[in-house]
């Protein structure tokens, strides 16, 4: 019986050390793993292959400024984002996709089998690079203003600065701010017309129109309301009845 045991005992010991050896091998693989990708992830930058006055766009942001809630902010920003005109990079397994570009790009001395293989791997994985223009960052600005003040913001206003997340300012963070202000909603609506031929059909329009108050005061809708009136009148009789016959939208905010 104690021979028995013992055998027993030393099987569980030689496990034990198996399993403590497969471990440590494991352990090793996993921070030559981390030395790979730390130094493939180095060897690939992209910033090499920028010229003197060239940078990267390594990232959007977006701040509000003024009194802005948590919940409108969060709106904006997914409505905002798809105005960028310039966004960064992607990556395929830890490597920017600009750098596949710009190593992809030599092809003069190879074969038409290398070429063919260069061009698919482009198509895979490579990308034209985001370089930081400031003209696309000037027209994102814009847009982004235009945009606010169609959706009822009519007082807002964006601009722009650039850090840099590197010493070198190859990497290039564009922070846009964003001042909203007063969201105007809509009041007290009435309609007028010069011709008093078109009083009875004014006042059906504005028992249905769809300026309704409280609702924010947004261009599209202006648009909307506008088209209305004109197609109205035109199956009213009123053919020749053009948009340009209603004036602007004047707000009172009074």
């Amino acid at each position: 019986m104690r021979a028995a045991f013992l055998k027993i005992l030393s099987r569980d010991k030689d496990a034990g050390f198996s399993l403590w050896k497969g471990r440590s091998v494991l352990i090793l693989f996993s921070i030559f793993l981390v030395f790979f990708f730390s130094w493939g992830f180095s060897a690939c930058s992209a910033k090499r292959f920028l010229k003197q006055d060239e940078a990267f766009l390594v990232k959007n942001k977006m701040e509000f400024e003024g009194d802005v809630s948590f919940r409108t902010r969060r709106m904006l920003k997914q409505e905002l984002y798809s105005l960028y005109k310039l966004k960064p990079n992607e990556n395929f397994l830890w490597i920017p996709k600009e750098w596949f570009y710009y190593k992809l790009q030599d092809t003069a001395q190879s074969s038409k089998f290398t070429k063919r293989l260069r061009s698919w791997e482009m198509k895979q994985f490579g990308e034209k690079p985001a370089l930081l223009d400031r003209e696309l960052v000037e027209r994102t600005t814009r847009a982004m203003k235009y945009y606010l003040q169609s959706k009822g913001f009519f007082k807002a206003e964006v601009s722009y600065h650039i850090d840099y997340s590197d010493k070198e300012g190859r990497e290039a963070i564009v922070v846009y701010e964003i001042r909203p202000g007063p969201l105007y909603l809509v009041g007290n609506v009435s309609y007028e017309a010069v011709d008093s031929s078109l009083t009875k059909h004014v006042r059906i329009l504005e028992s249905s129109s769809l300026l309704q108050p409280g609702k924010p005061m947004e261009g599209a809708l202006y648009q909307q309301e506008v088209s209305r009136i004109t197609r109205y009148l035109r199956n009213q009789g009123y053919a020749y009845f053009q948009s340009r016959y209603i004036s602007n939208l004047e707000a009172d905010s009074s």
